[in-house]
């Protein structure tokens, strides 16, 4: 019986790397280090990195879903930082081009990708926005509730950073 079952998981597999290797999604390089894995790999080991790398993918989601739903009800920037949100913007950008430089797996991407546009959405939510014909194009103004002791403390804690 195990061998049979051996030789059914090996022809599913066979089956599955023939069907992404058609549709471009799996190349023979890709292909052969997955083999190499299985083959390798203690069992367990793939197993708890499996359920943590799930269990990783549903946090961050979760976290994507709880910090759309704070910025939705802001109405008041009082209190919030604009210039954190800059800042997270360009900590993400670099981490997120690093990542594709060093062919990161698609799912951590697709993660940090989702990451950089909410931050992005955020801007629209903390500033007012209003476009011009001339480069750059875009002007930002601080909203009226954060032109207050807000901004103020906002500027002495990034003077800090600096």
């Amino acid at each position: 019986a195990e061998g049979k079952f051996k030789w059914l998981m090996l022809v599913q597999w066979d089956s599955s790397m023939s069907h992404h290797k058609s549709m471009g999604t799996q190349s023979d390089k890709e292909q052969d280090e997955m083999k190499r894995i299985f083959l390798e790999s203690n069992p367990y080991l793939l197993a708890v990195t499996g359920c943590v790398s799930v269990l990783h993918t549903v946090f961050d989601f979760l976290a994507f879903k709880n910090d759309i739903s704070f910025w939705r009800k802001v109405d008041s920037m009082q209190g919030l930082s604009v210039r954190s949100i800059f800042t997270s913007i360009v900590t993400q950008t670099i981490i997120l081009l690093y990542l594709f430089d060093n062919d990161t797996s698609w799912l951590i991407l697709f993660s940090s990708s989702i990451g950089l546009v909410i931050e992005i959405w955020k801007v629209k939510k903390a500033m007012d926005i209003s476009f011009i014909p001339e480069p750059p194009y875009v002007k930002l103004h601080y909203k009226q509730s954060y032109k207050s002791e807000t901004l103020k403390y906002d500027q002495l804690a990034m003077k800090y950073l600096q």
